[in-house]
C-alpha cells in the first residue's frame, strides 16, 4: 500500500460536515479500489482547501476514486512518505493551531537533507515557539507537506524564512476527524 497526499482547493467553503458526507457518499468506490482515509486530513480554517493522506494499492486507486467524486478534480497527487516530527502525537497546546507549509523543490529534496537542515535552525523554531509535527515528502522529492503546531500564522512564516526553508503556501488547518463507520444494527430474533 501506498501513502498519497491529495490536495484540493474549492470554489465554496468545505466544512468538516461536508468532507464527511462525500465520504460517505463514496463509501462504496473506497471499498472497491481500498482506498482508506488516513487520521492526517486538514481542512484549512476558511474552508478553501484541504490536503489528505490516504492509502491505496497505488495511485490509479485514488485517481478512480476521485472521478466518482462530485468535488471535481485535485489540484495535486502524490504518492508521499510520512516522517514523524518532534510534536507528533502531542495534543496541541491551548492557542497553538495546525499551520500547514506546502513546499516545491527544483531538484529532489531528501529527508535526511531536509531534517538536518531544520535540526541545524531549531533554535529558530524555537525562539519562534514553532513545532514541527509531521512532513509529507513526496517519493519523487520535489514536493512536501510539512504540519506545525505554532500560535500563529506569521510564527511559522518567520521561522521558515530565517531558516531559509521553502514555503509556497502557509495555511491555519483544523484536523479532520476520521469518519466512524456505523455498522448496521443486528436484528433481534424472537422466539
Amino acid at each position: 500500500m501506498k501513502s498519497v497526499v491529495v490536495e484540493r482547493a474549492f470554489d465554496q467553503p468545505r466544512s468538516v460536515d461536508d468532507l464527511h458526507a462525500i465520504a460517505r457518499q463514496l463509501r462504496w468506490c473506497t471499498d472497491l479500489y481500498r482506498v482508506a482515509a488516513s487520521s492526517w486530513r486538514y481542512l484549512a480554517v476558511d474552508g478553501r482547501r484541504c490536503a489528505c493522506i490516504y492509502t491505496a494499492p497505488d495511485l490509479e486507486a485514488i485517481r478512480q476514486v476521485l472521478r466518482k467524486s462530485q468535488s471535481g478534480p485535485p489540484r495535486s497527487l502524490w504518492a508521499t512518505t510520512t516522517h514523524a516530527g518532534p510534536a507528533d502525537g502531542e495534543r496541541l497546546a491551548p492557542g497553538f493551531s495546525l499551520v500547514l507549509v506546502e513546499r516545491s523543490f527544483a531538484a529532489p529534496a531528501r529527508w535526511e537533507e531536509f531534517r538536518a537542515l531544520q535540526a541545524g535552525h531549531a533554535d529558530c523554531f524555537d525562539l519562534h515557539r514553532v513545532r514541527l509535527v509531521r512532513s509529507h515528502l513526496a517519493c519523487d522529492g520535489h514536493r512536501m507537506l510539512c504540519v506545525f503546531a505554532a500560535p500563529d500564522l506569521e510564527a511559522v512564516r518567520l521561522a521558515n524564512r530565517k531558516a531559509g526553508l521553502p514555503c509556497d503556501a502557509v495555511w491555519a488547518a483544523t484536523l479532520v476527524p476520521p469518519l466512524v463507520r456505523r455498522e448496521p444494527e443486528s436484528l433481534a430474533i424472537a422466539v
